[in-house]
């Protein structure tokens, strides 16, 4: 697999997400490093990827070198290194997926998420050592030709094409067929291995609110060379696109709920932002009894004496926050005023 030998950890994004990923991997202590044409800092790079991307939207590819990578909806690739470690942040002009369905070979079509782990070819990568190579034309590029090299020297072998026994085969995953193996252990009957993953709340979480504090003073920071970016407010979920992405689902229910009173009460939240808010609410609400959220629409905050658009109150058990902890945590909360959505933190005794 992909994971199991040296090599970076490629990471896909939309390129309309990538500078707050990338902000936050230096916030980690990557450090960011230019490769050819790309500018000397990362918030800089992102600006002349964007207005690159602007301009080719409405051009026509005039050079065969690029074909592949375009139909392959790679925008940019940033490299971030941390000592012998090094991250690679890949910009999708539309879903990171299609990024991932025209890799060069089956054997790296292996990807997570915060919810779970795929592997899209798991009979051919992980027991029988055998990939196809994913060409958009006749030729092998010169990318597939290291890919194979590298794999190949880890014992897998490399097909051009399926053999017609293969895509007849109803057992196979290079089938043309729709049939599906009975008591497969993969997800869903498909031919997809899924592994899910379980939330927690600690360490990990306080990990990352610390860093988002840090990824707002670098943002802060850059203010003047971007003044159209917003962390808060970016983004913005429309209600039926809130609706729509919960109505079906009961695991969203409290998320929904939120969300609701949050667009009834005009605030402007982004998606990801969000989704953030809801893990963290609803985890301490979980593992932390006694803890709740109160929703006060147009109430005005104990710590303030502005109303604003929508105010929420944690209650939660003492022993949830150490003090630096509850310091980090409401410097956070406090990111959300512009939106005119505030915090209060009630800690019961």
């Amino acid at each position: 697999m992909h994971a199991s030998f040296p090599s970076p950890l490629d990471t896909f994004c939309h390129i309309d997400h990538c500078l707050s990923v990338g902000v936050w991997y230096m916030a980690k202590e990557y450090i960011y490093q230019p490769l050819q044409a790309q500018q000397s800092t990362f918030e800089r790079d992102i600006i002349r990827v964007k207005e690159l991307l602007r301009r080719s939207r409405s051009d026509d590819v005039d050079d065969t070198t690029d074909f592949q990578e375009v139909l392959s909806g790679v925008v940019e690739t940033w490299s971030f290194r941390k000592g012998c470690k090094e991250v690679l942040l890949v910009a999708s002009s539309g879903s990171p997926l299609e990024v991932v369905f025209s890799l060069p070979t089956t054997c790296l079509m292996n990807v997570f998420t915060h919810r779970a782990a795929y592997c899209l070819f798991p009979q051919m990568t992980l027991v029988d050592n055998v990939a196809l190579i994913n060409s958009v034309d006749v030729t092998t590029t010169d990318l597939q030709r290291s890919h194979i090299t590298y794999f190949s020297r880890h014992g897998f072998t490399f097909l051009d094409l399926p053999s017609i026994a293969t895509t007849i085969s109803p057992v196979s995953a290079l089938s043309f067929l729709c049939a599906r193996p009975p008591k497969t252990r993969l997800y869903g009957g498909s031919y997809t291995y899924k592994s899910k993953f379980e939330y927690a709340i600690a360490p990990q979480l306080w990990d990352s609110t610390i860093a988002k504090l840090d990824t707002l003073a670098r943002l802060e920071e850059q203010s003047v060379l971007l003044p159209d970016t917003s962390i808060l407010c970016s983004q913005v979920l429309s209600r039926a696109e809130v609706f729509e992405q919960t109505k079906n689902n009961p695991m969203w229910g409290a998320y929904h709920t939120v969300l609701t009173a949050l667009f009834e009460a005009g605030g402007d939240i982004g998606s990801d932002t969000a989704h953030e808010l809801y893990t963290l609410f609803f985890s301490i609400i979980e593992r932390y009894p006694g803890s709740s959220l109160t929703i006060n629409k147009g109430s005005p905050c104990p710590s303030t004496t502005s109303v604003p658009k929508v105010s929420l109150t944690l209650s939660i058990p003492g022993n949830v926050f150490q003090p630096a902890q509850m310091t980090s945590f409401k410097k956070w909360l406090d990111m959300f005023k512009p939106c005119g959505i505030y915090f209060a933190i009630n800690v019961l005794q």
